[in-house]
């Protein structure tokens, strides 16, 4: 019975991106939504049938994509329009982590009656959110966060973060485009796009075959020179490597950008079938709202900041996406918005966020305990 449960998870997993896409290209209501968000929500659905065996195939598969994914969606990007557009976007980049800092040193005082050692937890979700999962973990493990709140923590930005991202990806653009700038960055001329979405199985495999050993390089250097699997790095050379392989005549190979929107679905799919909702939402309390004030708090700040300083929406909400869910989904975003070229410039700030969101995580935390007077 397990195997055939299995068996059934790999081809849901595998096959729901295929099902997705399919459904988005004939139909208007499903095309809105987008194939990342079906098959996140696809996977969410899963999840809540509780059947037994999922989480241990989904998490490996999630888990392969992303090395993958990375490389091959960069191959086929244009290296200079990448490194221009990363500079538009460092001070928006700005912007969204100062955001998060105001606003977590206000909720981390103004809930300090409320939620036990919130300067910890300020801390902790100030590094979330201005560098992603990594530096929540390093910020709690360098403020000696007990278990208990460690967990609580961990469930309720998983809870908070799931919903937003299903917002994101769907009705974020056409909301903040009411009072945003459109976007007015380069974008990938009209061959670019062609030349990587015309399928051709011969190129597909070869790119694979250089993504797999860009991935195999990156998890081997971190291996080498840290003794474990440094999410941080390996995310770092991964983006190097692929952005290297754009340089090369790697960038000419058709159906690259597909095969990587394709692995990214596969990532959503995989991820949605991994949240466990009913028991996040029976383990959390005011640790949740203290959690949801600040995301959304941050993010409107964010919203409002760039507004006053005239900047775009697509840029923007890249940023966010950046400092909030790291790497992983810069591609799933991009495609949400169609605006591939910030593919490359999202990944190089989210790698930033995972160099500084822990160093802010701290400063927030060592801030609101001075200012509370607490010692030890």
């Amino acid at each position: 019975m397990q195997v055939a449960l299995s068996v059934f998870y790999v081809v849901f997993i595998l096959g729901l991106p295929a099902l997705a896409r399919w459904g988005c290209a004939r139909s208007k209501a499903l095309d809105f939504l987008g194939p990342v968000v079906l098959c996140y929500a696809g996977g969410i659905l899963l999840a809540l049938t509780a059947l037994p065996g999922l989480k241990a195939i989904a998490q490996p598969v999630s888990e392969a994509m992303i090395p993958l994914a990375i490389p091959l969606l960069l191959m086929g990007r244009n290296l200079w329009v990448e490194i221009r557009q990363t500079g538009k976007g460092l001070q928006s980049f700005a912007l969204a982590c100062l955001s998060v800092c105001i606003v977590a040193f206000t909720m981390g005082w103004l809930f300090k009656d409320t939620v036990p050692e919130s300067w910890k937890l300020a801390g902790m979700l100030t590094g979330v959110y201005t560098g992603s999962t990594p530096n929540l973990i390093s910020v709690g493990k360098s403020l000696s966060v007990d278990n208990n709140s460690f967990l609580l923590v961990q469930a309720s930005d998983v809870i908070t973060g799931g919903v937003f991202l299903l917002f994101l990806l769907s009705l974020m653009k056409p909301l903040a485009s009411k009072f945003l700038k459109p976007y007015e960055g380069e974008t990938e001329s009209e061959a670019e796009v062609t030349l990587h979405h015309t399928f051709r199985w011969k190129d597909v495999v070869l790119g694979t075959l250089a993504a797999a050993v860009v991935a195999a390089i990156s998890i081997g250097a971190s291996l080498l020179f840290t003794g474990s699997m440094s999410i941080p790095l390996i995310m770092c050379l991964l983006t190097f490597g692929g952005l290297l392989c754009s340089a090369t005549p790697l960038n000419k190979l058709q159906g690259t950008d597909t095969a990587g929107e394709y692995l990214i679905q596969v990532f959503c799919t995989a991820v949605g079938c991994q949240v466990l909702v009913g028991q996040l939402l029976g383990q959390t309390g005011p640790i949740l709202i203290f959690t949801t004030c600040i995301m959304l708090c941050s993010i409107s700040l964010h919203l409002l900041l760039a507004k006053l300083l005239g900047h775009d929406v697509d840029t923007t909400l890249m940023t966010s996406t950046a400092t909030i869910y790291g790497p992983p989904f810069i591609a799933p975003f991009a495609e949400s918005i169609k605006n591939r070229a910030l593919i490359g410039p999202g990944l190089t700030l989210a790698v930033l966020g995972y160099a500084v969101g822990t160093w802010l995580g701290l400063g927030v935390a060592y801030a609101l305990q001075f200012v509370q007077g607490i010692t030890g």
